[in-house]
């Protein structure tokens, strides 16, 4: 099993529930097939690196069926 992921792409807009929560995060569809969870990350934006947390799966909370990875990055 995998345990290192790379997920590139460009952020979308989403229905900003986790900004209401205080817990803002970046959405980006995917692409492949990785295991839903919550998963520590690193998130490099430009040639920077932030510590961050990222959940991979669909909102089921919200009723949506549709899989994508969801960043918060801290600080």
């Amino acid at each position: 099993m995998n345990s290192s992921y790379t997920i590139a792409g460009t952020v979308m807009q989403g229905k900003r529930r986790g900004k209401e929560l205080g817990y803002p995060t970046a959405n980006i569809p995917l692409t492949e097939d990785i295991l839903s969870g919550i998963y520590i990350s690193i998130t490099q934006i430009d040639s920077k690196e932030y510590q961050s947390i990222t959940f991979i799966g669909a909102a089921e909370t919200f009723n949506k069926k549709d899989r994508k990875a969801e960043t918060h990055i801290f600080n």
